[in-house]
């Protein structure tokens, strides 16, 4: 019959280091008239020397918890993979048809809803939104009643941006590379132009 020996787990070394612990314990406490009291240092040397035999890859000082000992390697990475490479948070809002914002994942401000012509927002996301995926949807019920299709377009000088009409940021540059023009129409198919509410989304 061939016997198969898997490597401890971190609790059952944990446990095995606990009885070496208490087996030592008793011998300090009570010591017998054969027995000799075993010094705080032999004990910690006994129980090193018991992890490094029960599981010789187990790094207690990096891992917080017994259940991450035999994953956690570095607290400085996500599965090896340094925090600024990992994928950066989706932006998002909710704007009314008179260009205020209702809700919003935080740091977009509304630069910008001309009067004239009808269905501008010039938002501001205080990030890039170049190279990165954009949605827009309605908000039903709104103004009309099914609104038309709706159009995004970063602002600025990228491949995928549009150079944007200055008024988009009266105090600023709406071509800083941080904003995105949407554009709103009324009843689709229709192309007219027209103030409707929406939600807009920036996903890096």
């Amino acid at each position: 019959m061939n016997m198969r020996f898997t490597r401890p787990s971190p609790a059952t070394v944990i446990a095995a280091t606990a009885l070496v612990v208490a087996g030592v314990g008793t011998a300090i406490a009570e010591p017998g008239p054969s027995s000799k009291a075993v010094s705080q240092q032999a004990v910690k040397r006994i129980v090193k020397q018991q992890v490094k035999k029960l599981a010789p890859d187990l790094h207690v000082a990096r891992a917080r918890t017994a259940s991450h000992a035999d994953t956690a390697t570095d607290a400085t990475t996500l599965q090896g993979v340094a925090p600024d490479k990992m994928q950066k948070r989706v932006r998002w809002a909710l704007v009314s048809s008179n260009g205020s914002l209702l809700a919003q994942s935080g740091g977009i401000v509304v630069s910008a809803h001309p009067a004239s012509p009808d269905g501008l927002y010039y938002l501001d996301f205080g990030v890039t939104t170049a190279g990165k995926a954009i949605t827009v949807t309605g908000l039903y019920p709104s103004a009309s009643a099914a609104p038309g299709p709706f159009a995004a377009r970063p602002c600025g000088s990228a491949p995928d941006a549009a150079v944007c009409n200055a008024n988009g940021d009266p105090a600023g540059d709406p071509n800083d590379g941080n904003h995105l023009l949407v554009v709103t129409y009324d009843t689709n198919p229709s192309t007219v132009q027209t103030d409707e509410p929406f939600y807009v989304a920036l996903i890096p």
